[in-house]
């Protein structure tokens, strides 16, 4: 067997791959960026992380313009790498175990979003600027003439423009600066969509828990530091607004209503012999409501390796016994083994032995006693909702019989009746619930929390069938009180009305001299 002599093609269109075919959403390129960034920063000593512009990320959009920067001011790229750093693709020397980034293709996101793709940098120290413009409308006519065979690296060069300025006023003494210019309205608008990608970035980002909207973002990081796992957390500016993640107190259901936060989050270690592959947090709340993506857009346990999530939103689903579980919960999940990597667009994992090991822990342990809790919870929600309309259903029968409507009383016997079968079933399945030996940590949580709170035993809804046969009865005597005394008042009517009319008085004066007579001594048995 004889090596190969002649060096293989790389052809044009790996770079239609890498730009074209990349991204499944063009807001993916701010987290291409910023994973950069992020890099960049994670080098910086303690003292020089003091000075907080070096620990920003700045993004500015400018959609009349269509144009868009990401800066930061960590290290900035020294003149002598510059060129050598920002045209060799896929030639990164960065560390998977220790950068977000490690492939060396991120940088070319934004090429196919735009007309020109800027590059700007000053190292500490230098007193130049380095220039690097790529032509995006060029690299996509290049890309789609069938004529062309032009090499990736031909078309790299190509459509490239690398200058140095020298002797200029810095805006900062170090900085990188990533420009898209006249970025494209056919395929990129929803990168000037100013409030969208803040959204994305704050589901997707190494940003921090907001502490004033979500109370248990502190407590989460403290448990994370205690079972030593790092959350690296930056900060990041869209437009001069710092941005936090989505997590909040207050969620809404379908029907706008408010849920409170209302269980505290389990945490888990996730290994594989003897091997940390993964830490998270998980949170069921409001009693297993469906959570709408409309009003919660932060619902769902998503994966995160270095803080930036992999995939979209609905990445684990398919790890559920029932897909749409996921919407009824909150949590994420840090990947901390080396060998668990996410591929090259960040919408899967590479293929491993650990992969395999943690996706398989997540589909049979872990998300099915989640799935297990969401049901329990839903379960038991509904057998308290059931409870709860069974008591305002005994209030209103009450209200009636003090009333003495005996009529409405009776229409009411009915419902009333078949919501105490439901009531009661419910409450059954509650007191059971809280006698049982329960399998799985988060069962038990939802379990604990309802037995916490019900409102009434069985025994006292035993006990409220007694209270709405004493209404019927005294509603009846009441009745009947009512009717003797109605019939006897007409019967007095009567005498008296014959009385008058014997003595001489007209027929009319007599009634309505009887109706003033019956009148006074109502009053007195009153």
């Amino acid at each position: 067997m004889s090596a190969i002599e002649k060096p293989p093609v790389i052809g044009k269109h790996i770079l239609s791959t890498l730009t074209i075919g990349m991204y499944q959403d063009p807001r993916m390129i701010y987290r291409e960026y910023i994973q950069n960034s992020a890099d960049q920063i994670d080098t910086l000593s303690e003292d020089e992380l003091q000075d907080k512009i070096r620990q920003t990320i700045v993004i500015d959009i400018d959609e009349k313009r269509r144009r868009v920067e990401i800066k930061d001011c960590a290290t900035g790229i020294p003149r002598d790498q510059f060129q050598d750093r920002l045209l060799n693709v896929a030639d990164s020397q960065k560390d998977p175990s220790k950068n977000k980034g490690f492939r060396g293709i991120g940088r070319l996101a934004g090429l196919n979003y735009c007309q020109k793709l800027i590059f700007e940098s000053s190292a500490h120290g230098e007193t130049s600027i380095s220039r690097l413009e790529m032509d995006g409308q060029e690299m996509i006519r290049i890309l789609h003439d069938q004529d062309d065979h032009s090499l990736a690296s031909d078309v790299i060069r190509k459509i490239s423009k690398i200058s140095y300025q020298d002797d200029v006023e810095k805006p900062y003494d170090c900085w990188f600066k990533v420009t898209l210019e006249d970025v494209r309205l056919d395929v990129g608008r929803q990168l000037l969509d100013i409030d969208s990608v803040k959204e994305f970035i704050a589901q997707v980002a190494p940003v921090p828990f907001s502490h004033l909207k979500f109370k248990l973002g502190k407590e989460i990081i403290e448990e994370a530091q205690k079972a030593g796992v790092p959350i690296e957390e930056y900060t990041i500016r869209v437009n001069g607004v710092t941005i936090t993640k989505l997590y909040k107190d207050i969620l809404c259901n379908a029907q706008g209503r408010t849920l409170a936060v209302d269980c505290k989050p389990v945490y888990r270690m996730i290994e594989w012999h003897g091997k940390r592959l993964a830490w998270g947090w998980f949170i069921l709340p409001a009693a297993g409501v469906s959570l709408p993506e409309s009003t919660n857009p932060e619902r769902k346990i998503r994966l995160r390796k270095g803080n930036i999530q992999i995939g979209f939103d609905n990445f684990l689903d398919p790890f559920f016994p029932e897909a749409r579980s996921n919407g009824y919960m909150l949590g994420e999940i840090y990947l901390l083994s080396n060998k668990i990597l996410p591929n090259g667009d960040r919408n899967a994992l590479e293929v491993s032995e650990e992969a395999a090991a943690f996706t398989d822990q997540l589909r049979n342990v872990y998300f099915r006693d989640l799935w297990g809790a969401a049901h329990k919870a839903n379960e038991l929600n509904n057998a308290q909702r059931d409870v709860e309309k069974y008591a305002h259903a005994v209030t209103e029968y009450q209200e009636l019989a003090n009333n003495g409507a005996t009529a409405a009383m009776e229409a009411k016997k009915t419902e009333l009746e078949r919501a105490y079968e439901r009531a009661l079933a419910g409450q059954q399945k509650i007191d059971r619930a809280a006698g049982a030996a329960i399998k799985g940590d988060f069962v038990k949580g939802v379990v604990d929390s309802f037995v916490e709170r019900r409102p009434v035993s069985s025994g006292d809804l035993i006990t409220s069938q007694h209270v709405i046969k004493e209404c019927a009865s005294k509603s009846s005597k009441k009745a009947s009180k009512k009717e003797t005394v109605k019939t006897t008042g007409n019967k007095l009517m009567n005498v008296i009305i014959k009385v008058l009319s014997d003595s001489g008085i007209e027929p009319m004066q007599a009634l309505e001299l009887a109706q003033k007579i019956n009148e006074e001594i109502s009053k007195k048995d009153e």
